[in-house]
């Protein structure tokens, strides 16, 4: 069994982060996909901390000798999802601001090329 601690602070602390979510996209500092995987995160935190066989059921499923092993588990789980989906969304931003700089050059070389046409 999951102990008592465990479960006040699964409670306080998904309480917590999913209010700062939501505050953070009240005041435009957080876009709302970007946030989706942290308001499922911390809705899953927060039903393991108000059920505690909800662990014992999940810690059955898979196998896992201790509940605390699964929250372990699905916490490092959530951290490496959160980490990927946000390496893709970096790495799409980069291939945008490129693609921008290449733009940005060739007007600058036509923008030279018509000012020489200009001056002759």
């Amino acid at each position: 069994m999951v102990p008592f601690k465990l479960h006040i602070i699964l409670i306080i602390i998904s309480s917590v982060g999913f209010l700062f979510i939501l505050n953070l996209i009240r005041r435009n500092k957080l876009e709302l996909k970007f946030s989706l995987i942290w308001f499922f995160f911390s809705l899953f935190l927060l039903l393991v901390g108000l059920f505690p066989n909800l662990s014992v059921l999940i810690s059955l499923l898979f196998g896992i000798e201790t509940p605390v092993n699964t929250i372990f588990l699905i916490v490092h789980f959530g951290t490496i999802s959160t980490l990927f989906s946000l390496t893709i969304a970096l790495s799409r931003s980069h291939v945008r601001n490129k693609n921008i700089i290449q733009e940005m050059g060739l007007l600058k070389q036509e923008i030279s090329e018509l000012k020489n046409k200009l001056e002759r």
